[in-house]
């Protein structure tokens, strides 16, 4: 098992992967956390604040268990520009 960590940047306009495609693990758990005062977007390669998957409030956190090595995780910003915190639990 092997724990990673990132604090990445984020706007709202170029959605930004947290996940890495040079994984080959089997079970990928991936942590959002949401360090912006705006709402931040979790959703595909296409992820907008008006089209996305879940919507992480200021503060918040989501976790998404047992993706597969090549699933592909974006995120986006309410706000123009922001951070979110990123952990990546990788099996």
């Amino acid at each position: 098992m092997t724990v990673t960590h990132a604090r990445l940047a984020v706007n709202n306009t170029t959605p930004v992967a947290v996940t890495d495609l040079a994984d080959t693990a089997t079970s990928i758990t991936i942590s959002v956390q949401n360090l912006g005062t705006g709402a931040a977007y979790l959703g595909g390669a296409g992820v907008t604040s008006s089209s996305y998957g879940m919507s992480i409030v200021a503060g918040g956190a989501v976790t998404v268990a047992n993706l597969a090595a090549k699933d592909e995780l974006y995120v986006i910003h309410q706000d123009s520009s922001a951070y979110v915190a990123v952990l990546r639990v990788i099996r």
